[in-house]
């Protein structure tokens, strides 16, 4: 029985990871990609699609990190917030060098870790209801 729940556990993790590096390969690619030239429904509108986007990606990364039998601690926490804003922060250099009608844009990066805060924020709300 206990080989099973294993079994089981290394397939939900393998799931996970193949999640959130799949989701991290998708917004790569859409945040690299030459604008399209859509108007936005209402000012800075992009900028509550970063903090979207980001809340799904710090999520997705702290479960891949997270042990299921606590909640993520301090260190982990940093971790994963400097990470997600080292990301941010390449991702907008990289529109700025190499992505024809981007610009890097300080607001974005804000926005993203607006959303890696808010990200957090949900994911050991979420946790801390889990495990009790």
């Amino acid at each position: 029985m206990q080989r099973h729940i294993r079994r089981l556990l290394a397939a939900r993790i393998l799931l996970v990871k193949l999640i959130a590096m799949g989701y991290t390969v998708a917004i790569t690619y859409i945040f690299l990609m030459p604008p399209s030239g859509a108007k936005a429904p209402f000012a800075h509108a992009d900028k509550l699609v970063h903090i979207l986007i980001f809340i799904l990606f710090v999520v997705l990364w702290a479960m891949v990190i997270q042990d299921s039998k606590k909640p993520i601690d301090l260190t982990k926490t940093i971790l994963i917030l400097c990470a997600a804003l080292i990301y941010g922060i390449i991702i907008e250099a990289l529109q700025g060098l190499y992505i024809v009608g981007r610009q890097p844009d300080v607001l974005d990066v804000i926005a993203n870790v607006t959303g890696s805060i808010i990200g957090l924020l949900c994911f050991r709300l979420l946790q801390n209801r889990i495990l009790k």
